[in-house]
Formats: structure tokens, sequence, C-alpha cells
């Protein structure tokens, strides 16, 4: 559903702040199926997710940005070699969501 369906809810609503919740919880969920079944294809439309993201940071949006080191936290966390990555990026999430509020 989050893939047939995923961009509808942008293309809809761009301008709407709830946009960019939506999109990080799609991205959440398609990680979440690639590390349960390791298909290619959950993974490369949460990597979409995730260039989206990092999109919005490079234009300025400083609301995102825990976004992007909890996606990419997930992202290492794919990667069985990579979990002392994932753990500091998600530390790095939690500690800028405490401070920012």
């Amino acid at each position: 559903l989050a893939i047939k369906r995923g961009g509808s809810y942008k293309k809809v609503l761009q301008t709407y702040f709830m946009v960019m919740m939506e999109t990080f919880h799609r991205g959440v969920a398609l990680y979440a199926m690639a590390r349960q079944t390791n298909k290619r294809l959950y993974k490369r439309h949460a990597r979409k997710i995730l260039r989206t993201i990092q999109g919005w940071i490079k234009k300025g949006n400083p609301n995102v940005r825990y976004y992007d080191w909890f996606l990419r936290a997930e992202e290492a966390a794919l990667d069985r070699k990579r979990h002392a990555t994932a753990d500091e990026l998600y530390n790095k999430a939690i500690v800028y969501t405490a401070r920012a509020g």
C-alpha cells in the first residue's frame, strides 16, 4: 500500500505540513518491510523517501533533520556490519528530537 499509493498524498496536498510526517512514516514502514522480507523493492522505495527528505534539508527545512538521521539509521541497520553506525544515528535522532521538542 505504501508503494502503490505512496506519492498520492504528496501530490494532492503539496504545501500541507503533514506531508513531511506522512512521508517519514511511509519510509519507516518500508524500511521495516525491507528488514523483514529482505526484498529490494522495499529497499529501493525506502531509499527514494530518504533522498526526498535529504532534498528538503538541502532546501533549508530544519524540521526534518531527525527524520533524516532516523531513516539513515534504518538504512544502516539493514546492513549487518553497520550496527555501530546505526546505533550512533539513532542516538543523534533521539537527542536532537529531545532538544527540539
